[in-house]
């Protein structure tokens, strides 16, 4: 399936300049790919404008001549012919026209609320095979929101801020760091791939089994890759501006609270510390003399809860495993600021020493 509009909108970087003069031919594939995407993006109107959408009307945004444009210097930056005749001949197919009436007549059939709401309870809806559409959301995420390209956004987006709206966050690197760690977090991207395999699982269902597997062949193929990459880098120019207006706009009105320190945070931090003297150390990581330290960065929600994880550093992927299960398995007594529980980010460092004389599948406990 063509790349959706929705999907294109999460990835941008800033235009690309030409580097050399394409050739009539270059120029007319090119032209034919930017009008199929116009046309399903088109097709899709319907839907996209009843979708939440901070930064305006996305079929509007993805069909300007400012988009188109900038998509056309992506292209001819990085000119592919052979690459864009295959995702131009896929997107002329019966294959793809076949996979545009299944997800319009879903689409068209439903509103954006009740899309939704079936994505997350299908009820007796048919549904695809799920290890195929967990391929297919995976491809989709890997063609439209490479990580370097969600880089570039994130650095035209800061760059382009004004300082009086950084300033009070902390400044342009604190605000960066935050940014990206909340775009490309592993919770995220998890989060973005459960909906979307749940949405391919309704779309798919849509298609004969062979059509299906065909579609997500395609999706998985260097065509939708370089195709998919251009159009992302193509965005730029109408989607940043419109992302810096609603950020200066959102951020110019809220008034930075005055820091506090967590009123109990040494108690917090002796509970992380718990932590490690209830990690098992795995019998065949100390065979294989493995040691040093995990570090870990995690929230510990209001509710202590922890909401998110990811490591920072290990010295081996099956001691990450054990400290990552055992930090998500722990409810922590949250942290108090001004007399609340509140979200409080750490970073910690989970020792493992060949010394230690800690056990293994158990723990020693």
């Amino acid at each position: 399936m063509r790349l959706p509009a929705l999907a294109l909108l999460l990835a941008a970087a800033p235009a690309l300049a030409q580097t050399a003069p394409p050739t009539a031919a270059d120029s007319a594939l090119v032209e034919r790919y930017l009008a199929l995407s116009v046309a399903s993006a088109e097709a899709s109107r319907g839907v996209l404008a009843g979708a939440p959408n901070p930064v305006g009307d996305m079929t509007d945004l993805v069909t300007s001549e400012t988009t188109l444009d900038s998509v056309r210097a992506a292209f001819y930056a990085d000119l592919r012919p052979a690459l864009l005749a295959d995702a131009v001949a896929f997107t002329e197919s019966p294959l793809f026209q076949r996979a545009q009436r299944a997800s319009t007549l879903l689409a068209d059939s439903l509103s954006f609320d009740e899309i939704q709401a079936l994505i997350k309870d299908p009820g007796d809806r048919p549904l695809a095979d799920s290890a195929l559409s967990a391929r297919y959301a995976a491809a989709l995420l890997d063609a439209t929101q490479p990580p370097d390209v969600q880089e570039r956004m994130i650095d035209a987006v800061i760059g382009a801020l004004p300082a009086e709206v950084l300033e009070p966050m902390g400044g342009a690197d604190a605000f960066r760091e935050m940014y990206r760690s909340q775009m490309q977090s592993a919770s995220m991207r998890d989060l973005q791939a459960d909906m979307m395999t749940r949405g391919a699982r309704l779309s798919l269902a849509g298609l004969s089994d062979d059509d299906a597997r065909a579609l997500v062949d395609y999706m998985e193929s260097d065509a939708a890759r370089y195709a998919g990459r251009a159009t992302a880098l193509g965005t730029t120019n109408a989607l940043v501006p419109r992302i810096v207006d609603m950020m200066a706009s959102a951020l110019a009105d809220v008034p930075a609270p005055p820091y506090a320190p967590p009123d109990n945070g040494a108690r917090l931090l002796d509970e992380v510390a718990a932590v490690q003297g209830r990690l098992p150390y795995p019998d065949d990581v100390r065979a294989d003399g493995v040691e040093g330290a995990v570090v870990v960065r995690f929230v510990v929600g209001a509710g202590g809860a922890v909401e998110e994880a990811e490591v920072v550093s290990s010295p081996d992927p099956r001691l990450s495993a054990v400290v990552l299960d055992a930090v998500r398995a722990t409810l922590f007594t949250p942290a108090v600021s001004g007399g609340r529980p509140a979200r409080t980010p750490i970073t910690f460092p989970f020792e493992f020493s060949l010394d230690d004389g800690r056990g293994g599948a158990d723990g020693g406990r």
